[in-house]
């Protein structure tokens, strides 16, 4: 809830009109919870790839996901449910954090354990 309460009251207050505040706060907390975890994973890693930010654009894409099954039932009435919300949901989820994943997948670099933090002594 850190981005959605306030980019959905600066966006109601200008006037936007049905659901786009909702959709803009949204997409704002899931901006947000994505910097937090680039930024842990940013303080973990021994070896980051700079100018890549895999967990942003995981939590856009979550967003965007949540966003676009509105939109489908509104337009159709039917939520994803049984096995095409299944595949559904295992795609969503599983797809876009094959760059975070990269760095055990593809020897990137390895996370390091908390107690390597410095901070557990």
């Amino acid at each position: 809830m850190c981005g959605y309460i306030i980019v959905l009251h600066s966006i109601d207050s200008i006037g936007f009109p049905g659901d786009i505040p909702h959709y803009c706060g949204i997409m704002g907390n899931f901006t947000v919870s994505g910097i937090f975890h680039e930024y842990c994973m940013r303080c973990t890693s021994l070896a980051m790839s700079v100018g890549r930010f895999p967990s942003i654009n995981l939590f856009i894409i979550h967003g965007l996901a949540i966003i676009l099954e509105n939109e489908v039932y509104k337009l159709t009435g039917r939520k994803f449910s049984g096995v095409c919300g299944s595949v559904w949901t295992l795609i969503i989820i599983t797809i876009p954090a094959f760059p975070i994943a990269g760095h055990m997948l593809l020897g990137q670099g390895r996370l390091l354990d908390y107690t390597e933090w410095g901070i557990w002594r």
